[in-house]
């Protein structure tokens, strides 16, 4: 199973994105996702213009075309108050995050429950993690949660240079803004240090006759999710030592799919930090 957490700095509440690999993978897609469905539910927005989000550099789920266009997308949308969404990364060796101990919670928790069995029996333990103090908010998603950027792609040319023919490093980007004046824009820095607004490096994205605006995008899957044949294998073979009120959840599960490496152990902890102004 899969947490992607996202801290509100403002009110000091954690929201569990939780779902299992049958539904979907840990890609930068579902990053997006989640980070979409929580900046589009209602009371995460109010009266604030401007949005910081803090995250670790992992290029793979964080630091990618694929969530700049998502938040490029959401920031356009005329219901939303946010004018500049900007996404922070953390410097290499200073990577912790109010994350961290809300998933350190999770863990001691967990040491109250010698049996879990099923994804949804660990979504309870989140549940209880913090019953008496600031609870945390579970937001189990399911495939229609999941959506593809390819669409959004599609529209967009992803240019390797800047407007001032500056060759373009995602790997070094800081801090990566869009902003609702500039639809067709991304604007990169690659440092935290304090400098001036015009400082930004500017990025087009325009192609002729497309805009973001407006595009629809495609679920990201349309049928539950295989794991290996292997996997599979090694699941039914524990099922003696499973009660059987819980067989059916192992013997639903669709076998044949490609091998995918885990982030951490059984369970990936996926974090944002968000803080708006």
């Amino acid at each position: 199973m899969y947490n992607l957490g996202i801290h509100d700095c403002s009110s000091e509440t954690a929201y569990m994105h939780v779902w299992d690999e049958t539904t979907a993978s840990r890609g930068s897609q579902e990053i997006a996702s989640c980070l979409r469905k929580y900046l589009a539910s209602s009371g995460n927005q109010g009266s604030k213009t401007n949005l910081i989000l803090w995250s670790d550099s992992c290029g793979g789920q964080n630091r990618n075309i694929k969530v700049a266009l998502r938040l490029l997308e959401f920031v356009q949308d005329p219901s939303v108050s946010y004018n500049i969404i900007t996404q922070k990364f953390l410097e290499s060796g200073h990577s912790f995050l109010p994350n961290d101990s809300d998933f350190g919670d999770i863990e001691k928790r967990l040491k109250h429950h010698s049996e879990v069995y099923i994804p949804q029996q660990y979504y309870d333990v989140i549940r209880e993690a913090r019953s008496s103090s600031k609870p945390f908010k579970v937001v189990e998603m399911t495939q229609d949660d999941f959506f593809s950027t390819a669409t959004l792609e599609k529209a967009i040319v992803n240019r390797k240079t800047s407007t001032s023919k500056e060759p373009i490093s995602w790997m070094n980007a800081k801090q990566i803004q869009v902003r609702r004046d500039h639809p067709l824009f991304l604007f990169f820095r690659y440092t935290h240090d304090p400098l001036p607004d015009d400082a930004w490096i500017e990025i087009s994205l325009a192609k002729r006759g497309q805009k973001i605006a407006g595009i629809i995008g495609t679920k990201l899957f349309d049928a539950p999710r295989s794991i290996t044949t292997a996997k599979k294998k090694d699941l039914t073979s524990l099922l003696p030592l499973v009660p059987p009120i819980h067989h059916h959840f192992f013997q639903s599960i669709r076998a044949g799919g490609k091998a995918e490496n885990d982030v951490d152990g059984h369970r990936a902890e996926l974090d944002f930090e968000v803080e708006d102004e």
